[in-house]
């Protein structure tokens, strides 16, 4: 499999619009056909030597978003973000290690929600409030072929569902109520704070 390499210096995006950034890291943006694709299932461990080649372009593109911006509420990239069509993603939660999911499916979900503000490397000079449940339970697999459940809540579950949606090539936009309308990061900005949850 021939994955692309990004190419840039940091120093040439000083004058980029957060989109443009990370377009030029190599991030598909909104309107590219890859982003509206249902992903492919590896084949495990089968496929393993191309899973790990699809995580290494993962990583190797969220180190270069890191060093362009700070992600105050974690982060997490998809595989078709970057024009790969593989059901991979690494989801990086803020202070917590970060998940690596191969195939990850949502197998439950609580009916509680709540709505909280969304933004995406693919229109990254947006954000969105978006209702997403409060708990989840999904399974994915490791490289080798290994099935994994584990349950997640709050911000941690709020990132998987924002990337296993990428995977099944819906945007948050879709997910929004009909009523709200996207902010630019600037009018964003004045409402600019960490995700806040009850404690229970």
């Amino acid at each position: 499999m021939n994955i692309p390499k990004n190419q840039y210096k940091p120093e040439t995006l000083q004058e980029l619009s957060l989109s443009e950034k990370m377009k030029a890291i190599g991030i598909r943006q909104r309107g590219d056909p890859i982003l509206k694709n249902v992903c492919q299932l590896f084949n495990l461990p089968h496929q393993k030597n191309i899973a790990k080649e699809v995580i290494g372009q993962l990583q190797q593109t969220i180190d270069a978003a890191r060093k362009i911006h700070n992600f105050s509420k974690g982060l997490g990239l998809a595989a078709p973000q970057i024009g790969l069509p593989y059901q991979a993603t690494i989801v990086m939660p803020l202070n917590e290690k970060p998940l690596i999911l191969l195939n990850p499916q949502i197998i439950s979900q609580s009916q509680g929600t709540d709505e909280q503000y969304e933004g995406c490397w693919s229109f990254f000079d947006m954000r969105g409030l978006v209702p997403r449940p409060l708990e989840i339970e999904i399974t994915y697999q490791k490289l080798d072929g290994q099935e994994i459940h584990s349950s997640f809540s709050f911000g941690t579950a709020r990132l998987i569902i924002h990337e296993i949606d990428h995977l099944q090539g819906t945007l948050y936009t879709t997910r929004m109520k009909p009523e709200q309308k996207l902010l630019s990061y600037d009018e964003y900005r004045g409402k600019n704070q960490s995700w806040q949850y009850a404690k229970t």
